[in-house]
């Protein structure tokens, strides 16, 4: 973003801990029952696909979500 001339940076700032959450899992898949399985699998598969979003999609979606909050449309 340019202002006068110099470059700002983007006022929203995405903060993931998709690794650490990933990680943990995984972990709780190599001692999952036969009855967790699905849930942990089903969890993992969303936050990795979490983990793929971009931040620029990540961030329009917050903005989009603080606009839409305050009823602006």
């Amino acid at each position: 973003m340019m202002a006068f001339g110099k470059r700002q940076e983007p006022a929203v700032i995405v903060v993931r801990d998709t690794d650490t959450i990933t990680t943990a899992l995984h972990q709780a898949l190599g001692t999952a029952s036969p009855e967790e399985r699905p849930g942990l699998e089903r969890a993992l598969a969303v936050a990795t696909e979490v983990a793929n979003t971009p931040d620029a999609e990540l961030r329009a979606r917050w903005v989009h979500d603080r606009l839409a909050s305050t009823g602006y449309a």
